[in-house]
């Protein structure tokens, strides 16, 4: 019988095993050579290392890029015994992004599945496998893209609470604040989380409402805790960001004010997202973007899953507007949505012909990722080459290149690789390495200060 029905899952779930395949050579293929490996990356690894070798369970986890605002701290949490378990190699890190990337092919597919149908699971799961800007951040190693697998069960459970279940309100604002976790841009999915409340208004309780909020809150509860010991002091200051950065927008206050330039630089950040979720050939981005606005709008009266899907994306427009300067991350809590909305539209036009559209996109996007020149082996040749000539005596260490105007000048992961090495850096030497990074060349620069 065990047989049979490894058999039968094999046969019938074919397709999508040949898609995860594809999408796990596409992550994890190289990884040991060319992984990033960026000081924000870095930053994480040596808190972890601090906190949980000084015997301390952290209540905070990684932090913004505003001092008084942190994230939960349940990636720590998850990363610690991944990292014990590699003997403290950072690769465990990368190993982890890339097995959660194929994971979110699989979530995908079954997701999807329930809520529009086997034909869009199997396109979306192919488009996500070889997605340029998905691959990119499954092979980068960093706590938000944690946001993603989450959405799925947050759409799910709203969409099923849409359709009368009271109950998964509750599970789909655990799965909210399990996305808020890991950062903060979900937040833009909360007008879509009203626009359902308000139309689907029959099925609240009092006593639903609150059991929603708990559990909304029970993932960031650490941080709770943390802010009362502090005075609230990240709750309040969180509190008057957003106003403060809505009326910067407005120009009231001198802070991320509008103007055309603006608007400009931030529909082309909006156009790279949607575009870089399907090739990183940039000339073909605008034409993308174009296809997806229109099947959007074609999609948003079709059924109650675009609508909501629609609703997100320009509730995360507005919000990208407003805050201006958004790097890609910012987009982490919509990321499946130009997928699933260009997967919905391929299903409704081409239909049987769905084999050969697909394989266009395969053959467009063939050899998407571009590596990163084996950057991983030369961090670790650097770190080797400084580590080797201390000989066992303390120094101090600064790195000269982009990002170094932010704490410890972004050097957090030759820090962390020379601690692993045996001979971490630290704050006062008269013995000092300086890193500088300029473009493909780096330079080490000895000296006693």
């Amino acid at each position: 019988m065990k047989k049979k029905s490894k058999k039968f899952l094999l046969v019938k779930y074919k397709y999508l095993f040949v898609i995860c395949l594809i999408g796990a050579i596409l992550r994890f293929n190289g990884l040991n050579q060319d992984f990033a490996f960026s000081g924000e990356f870095g930053h994480n690894l040596l808190a972890i290392k601090n906190s949980f070798l000084s015997g301390l369970i952290p209540l905070v986890g990684p932090p913004t890029s505003h001092p008084w605002l942190s994230f939960s701290p349940i990636y720590y949490w998850v990363l610690y015994p991944l990292l014990v378990l590699f003997h403290w190699n950072p690769l465990a890190g990368a190993y982890f992004g890339a097995f959660v990337g194929v994971s979110v092919i699989f979530i995908n597919f079954f997701v999807v599945k329930q809520i529009i149908n086997k034909n869009v699971a199997l396109i979306s799961s192919l488009l996500i496998a070889i997605s340029p800007l998905w691959i990119l951040f499954s092979r980068d190693a960093r706590f938000y893209f944690l946001v993603t697998p989450f959405f799925y069960f947050f759409l799910l459970y709203l969409i099923k609470f849409w359709n009368g279940d009271k109950k998964s309100l509750i599970k789909s604002t655990f799965f909210l604040g399990m996305m808020m976790a890991f950062h903060y841009t979900p937040l833009v999915l909360l007008p879509t989380l009203f626009y359902v409340l308000i139309k689907k208004k029959r099925l609240i309780d009092k006593n639903t409402i609150l059991k929603s909020l708990g559990v909304f809150i029970l993932p960031n509860i650490t941080l709770l805790i943390n802010d009362i010991q502090n005075g609230f002091q990240m709750t309040t200051k969180f509190a008057l960001w957003i106003p403060y950065r809505f009326a910067g927008f407005l120009g009231l206050y001198p802070k991320n004010t509008t103007n055309l330039n603006k608007l400009g630089s931030t529909y082309e950040v909006i156009q790279q997202f949607v575009g870089y979720s399907f090739t990183n050939y940039k000339v073909l981005w605008p034409i993308l973007f174009l296809i997806f606005i229109t099947a959007m709008l074609l999609l948003y009266k079709k059924n109650y899953v675009s609508k909501l899907l629609a609703i997100s994306f320009g509730s995360a427009v507005i919000a990208i507007y407003i805050l201006g300067d958004a790097p890609m991350h910012y987009f982490l809590g919509i990321f499946p949505i130009p997928i699933l909305l260009i997967s919905i539209s391929i299903n409704e036009i081409f239909k049987r012909r769905i084999f050969f559209v697909v394989l266009i996109f395969v053959v467009v996007s063939m050899y998407q990722y571009n590596a990163t020149g084996n950057r991983y082996v030369r961090l670790i040749g650097i770190s080797k080459t400084i580590i080797n000539d201390a000989n066992g005596n303390l120094f101090k260490l600064k790195r000269i290149g982009l990002n170094d105007e932010f704490e410890g000048d972004f050097a957090q992961n030759y820090k962390y690789l020379m601690w692993w090495m045996g001979n971490e850096p630290v704050e006062k030497s008269n013995l000092v390495y300086t890193i500088i990074e300029e473009k493909d060349e780096v330079r080490i620069l000895k000296n006693n200060e």
